[in-house]
């Protein structure tokens, strides 16, 4: 059998096969005999968890039986199971009550699902929470009540991101895993839009042509360039582990380091992690590590964008207005890049830094041809080529003297002579005020996002809850929020004695000052 969704559905219905409906990700046909359905995808995601629960839970006979499953090329998906009925929706919406309580008789395909979806929700971009739809619970043909289809991925915020910065689906979802992503059915939702389909297919090819080297490195003009320039990723960019040899996995050539894996239908979950994580290697640092244990900028990072909404134009229009024209830019602590794109559509150069690898996998695909490392901005390795930095909300995660000092050391390090630092950061009093304990809510799709912030002698206590499919985290962390007097003495300290200190620029709340420091001219 071709392995083609077109290819499979003609062989199929040659066979005689015959068709039983459509969905918005997938087309079902039946067997000649009735006993047997294939659900057939063009591009399926969850496909693969969706079958091994079929298979980890076989035993239970709470789930289909899965005669066959295929990945198909370009990302579509095949499974051939039992044929169902349906089953009224009183009766299915009761079942799927007893699972989600854990209830004896279900209690073992609960925990199955559980551990199934954990693992999806992990290894895969836009996964999205469990579907309860009573829809997805049937019957066999003996009159067991049986659960299919528990998994999905999210197509709202999959298909908005492929329309609105492709980009970012390119850089996360390899292409021979999405090559078909616009021929879904959406025969419950939709149907398509031809012009938005044809947008959309243009907009990923376009993402998928553009070389990796220009995705990722920025290359000096000059028509020789020197070997040297032309060394593999990893060596252009990061300086590798402090030993005096860099193990040869570290040292391999970029495309073999992204796109070689098992050759099974989803590679493990190493390899399919965003770009960054597969070529860099982290520096052990403490906040490096803090970065990776705070779910926002790590499990929950995908959700970033739409809990803090802030706009990003103020602040790049300020910046921009500062730099006066084309200039170099560091954007240390860049999070998920919105700052540095509008600045790169200005006409600046920008390249990216910050402490988690979930968010600058995010900005470094928003943000082509930058430069993007991930470092603790304490102990900055770049060169002194900036005309600025800027630093948005991340000196507020430092608390002792030490720890400031060295961050601001390490920005003004990166300037070249006669650059200048641009800040943002939490103004103490304004923030002791805001500090009052208060639940402060927000919601991003499925997820709900709790913070509250105290106040504990010149320090905030902030403990954030994220409420995610029935399952819940807990974070704790502590911010130092500056005086100005403060900021003016550390740029002192760093020889930047020219200071200017207003009001935050585009915060939605009052608690920020915006600093700029450069030289005494």
């Amino acid at each position: 059998m071709e392995t083609v969704h077109t290819a499979v559905t003609r062989e199929l219905l040659a066979a005689g096969w015959t068709h039983a409906g459509a969905g918005d990700w997938a087309v079902a046909l039946r067997s000649p005999d009735g006993c047997r359905a294939a659900r057939i995808s063009p591009f399926d995601p969850v496909g693969p968890y969706t079958a091994a629960l079929y298979r980890e839970a076989a035993h239970t006979r709470q789930v289909p039986r899965l005669f066959e499953h295929r990945r198909l090329d370009g990302g579509g998906d095949l499974q051939i199971l039992e044929w169902l009925d349906p089953v009224p929706e009183p009766e299915a919406a009761a079942f799927l009550r007893s699972i989600a309580a854990g209830e004896p008789e279900v209690a073992e395909l609960a925990g199955i699902v559980r551990r199934v979806h954990e693992r999806a929700r992990r290894e895969l971009p836009w996964c999205g929470p469990l579907d309860t739809n009573p829809a997805n619970v049937m019957r066999g043909d003996d009159g067991r009540l049986v659960m299919i289809d528990p998994y999905y991925a999210d197509g709202p915020a999959l298909y908005a991101t492929a329309a609105r910065e492709p980009e970012v689906v390119a850089a996360r979802i390899p292409e021979n895993e999405r090559r078909y992503m616009t021929e879904i059915p959406l025969a419950s939702s939709g149907p398509w839009k031809p012009a938005e389909r044809e947008a959309m297919r243009a907009g990923l090819a376009a993402a998928d042509r553009r070389p990796f080297d220009d995705q990722l490195i920025t290359d000096p003009a000059e028509p020789g360039v020197e070997a040297a320039d032309r060394r593999p990723f990893y060596d252009q960019l990061i300086t590798g582990p402090a030993g005096p040899w860099v193990e040869a996995a570290d040292r391999r050539p970029f495309y073999d380091q992204l796109i070689t894996g098992p050759a099974g239908p989803w590679v493990e979950a190493a390899d399919r992690r965003p770009f960054y994580d597969q070529l860099i290697t982290d520096p052990a640092e403490p906040w490096v590590e803090a970065a990776d244990r705070r779910p926002f900028y790590a499990r929950h990072a995908g959700f970033y964008d739409q809990l803090i909404t802030d706009p990003a134009g103020p602040w790049v229009e300020a910046v921009d207005r500062e730099l006066g024209g084309p200039a170099a830019v560091l954007d240390a602590g860049c999070g998920t890049g919105r700052h540095a794109a509008g600045l790169i559509a200005r006409g600046h150069r920008v390249d990216l830094v910050d402490a988690s690898a979930d968010l600058l996998a995010i900005a470094a695909a928003r943000c082509p041809g930058s430069r993007a490392t991930r470092a603790d901005l304490r102990h900055l390795k770049t060169e002194p080529v900036y005309d600025a930095v800027t630093c948005r909300g991340v000196l507020n995660d430092l608390i002792t003297d030490d720890e400031r000092r060295a961050a601001l050391r390490s920005l003004t390090g990166s300037l070249r002579a006669g650059g200048f630092l641009l800040l943002d950061v939490r103004e103490r009093e304004g923030s002791r005020r805001r500090a009052d304990g208060s639940a402060k809510v927000r919601r991003a799709g499925p997820l709900t996002f709790t913070s509250r912030t105290t106040w504990d002698s010149g320090l905030l206590r902030v403990a954030e809850t994220y409420d995610l499919d029935g399952q819940t985290t807990h974070h704790e962390f502590t911010m130092r929020p500056w005086t100005e007097e403060e900021l003016r003495a550390g740029l002192s300290g760093c020889g930047l004695d020219a200071v200017r200190v207003e009001p935050g620029i585009g915060r939605r709340t009052p608690d920020r000052l915006y600093v700029v420091a450069g030289p005494r001219s």
